[in-house]
């Protein structure tokens, strides 16, 4: 039994025992949730990665754990993944189709929210309404997801957002019609409608890049930060050769990763978590006494999802 069995029970959401409300928001939507066991502290929603829940993904997930946070991370691609390098790409693959004819992740559309955005809106309000945090949720998306939570801070009960490496639409680096790449680096994957309430939220955004990552372009990068007046965090690049530097998108789990280019980062890598976690730390963490200490806002939150407009 690994450390992350031992620290995480899985369910799945919604259960029977979610209000009808909540459930509705999670459009019809089930998917299994791995939450950590025996700890009170802020709640955290942790959105893994294109390789579903592998080795890196858990063990940034335990880390998050042992820092004090309450995780939960859910499964979009049927269960853990397994260890071995081949076996767990073929767990994406067959994950990653089964998604694809699900629609729940808008991949190519540039003016779509992804629907999946809504069932971790129905799962962060479901958190607030059971243990009822007072500075609200946590959410971090990585890679696949990395846009996700950008959708979601519209959502009353999340009180931070994490967008690691956000890319989608996917933008390669190459195609026939540049003026569609264009478009697709500019693009943060939302309908209007929904990035309109998505900002005008106020929710606090943190948004993190290797300097040299093509998957998500600067144009995405400073679009984040203009739009929601994100903090954002450059993860450096130079202890890597030059022709390897494109390689490197995993920004928090890189950590994680021993093997090949990801060995070379692994410094820079850990201390973009620890930035992360100062970053929840600061605006969902527990309230100072006197209501100061923090170098973030502070922020109460309903323990019933509310309209994006209504956050405090």
């Amino acid at each position: 039994m690994t450390e992350f069995d031992e620290l995480f029970e899985a369910t799945v959401f919604p259960g029977a025992d979610v209000p009808e409300e909540i459930r509705e928001q999670a459009r019809g939507i089930r998917h299994e949730v791995w939450r950590s066991k025996d700890v009170s502290g802020p709640p955290v929603i942790l959105l893994h990665e294109l390789d579903g829940l592998g080795e890196a993904c858990r063990s940034l997930a335990v880390h998050l754990r042992n820092q004090g946070f309450r995780v939960h991370l859910p499964g979009f691609f049927g269960g853990l993944a397994p260890d071995s390098k081949w076996r767990g790409r073929i767990h994406t693959a067959k994950g990653m189709t089964k998604v694809c004819v699900r629609r729940e992740f808008a991949c190519i559309a540039t003016k779509k929210t992804s629907p999946v955005s809504d069932w971790v809106r129905a799962l962060a309000a479901d958190i607030v309404r059971v243990d009822q945090p007072e500075r609200g949720v946590g959410v971090i998306g990585m890679c696949l997801t990395g846009g996700i939570v950008l959708a979601t801070v519209a959502e009353n009960a999340v009180g931070a957002a994490v967008a690691a490496q956000p890319s989608l639409p996917w933008s390669p680096e190459t195609s026939r019609w540049p003026v569609n790449r264009a478009v697709r680096q500019y693009s943060l994957g939302m309908a209007d409608d929904h990035l309109y309430d998505a900002i005008k939220s106020g929710t606090p955004v943190l948004t993190v890049r290797f300097d040299d990552d093509p998957k998500y372009p600067i144009e995405r990068f400073e679009l984040v930060e203009r739009c929601f007046n994100a903090q954002v965090l450059r993860v450096p690049t130079t202890a890597v050769g030059e022709r390897d530097r494109k390689k490197l998108h995993a920004t928090l789990t890189g950590a994680f990763r021993s093997d090949g280019v990801y060995g070379q980062i692994e410094a820079a890598s850990m201390a973009a978590v620890g930035e992360v976690v100062k970053f929840l730390r600061s605006h969902i963490g527990q309230r100072p006494a006197g209501g100061a200490g923090f170098g973030g806002s502070v922020k109460t939150v309903k323990t019933r999802p509310g309209p994006a407009s209504g956050k405090s």
